[in-house]
């Protein structure tokens, strides 16, 4: 097992508030413990997800047809030592967007949660290489 991986291994997700937020801390949850071994947590990870709507196809009478959702996700990496130091922070942006169908609220809805989904599955993914380059560097510098 490589430095990044036993680090991946030994990180504990927060829990995030909203469904949305659910789905991230799944998503990370399943990047960082890929091995399967029940390694001992040394860090704590404790991600802020934020979301803008972003309003993209307006029509003469107002209407929108197309939204862009942009999450923002804000994280700290801190040890679980008695200082309970901050190691690493970051921010983490993904966008998605999805097309509105007049009287169509049960499909916009479900269009906009599997949009909050994907997003989420991509912040995921640049948290979890961001923190694996951390490992990766504090291992090589010592």
């Amino acid at each position: 097992m490589g430095p990044a991986e036993a680090g991946l291994a030994a990180v504990d997700v927060g829990l995030i508030p909203e469904r949305s937020g659910q789905q991230l801390r799944q998503a990370l949850q399943e990047r960082l413990d890929r091995s399967g071994a029940a390694l001992a947590r040394r860090y704590d990870l404790t991600v802020r997800l934020a979301w803008n709507v972003e309003l993209l196809a307006i029509e003469q009478d107002s209407s929108v047809t197309r939204v862009r959702l942009v999450g923002v996700a804000n994280w700290t990496l801190t040890g679980r030592d008695p200082q309970r130091r901050t190691l690493t922070s970051g921010t983490s942006r993904s966008l998605d967007a999805f097309n509105i169908i007049n009287e169509q609220y049960f499909t916009a809805d479900l269009n906009n949660q599997m949009v909050q989904g994907r997003v989420a599955d991509a912040l995921a993914e640049q948290i979890t290489l961001q923190l694996a380059a951390y490992f990766n560097k504090v291992a090589a510098s010592g």
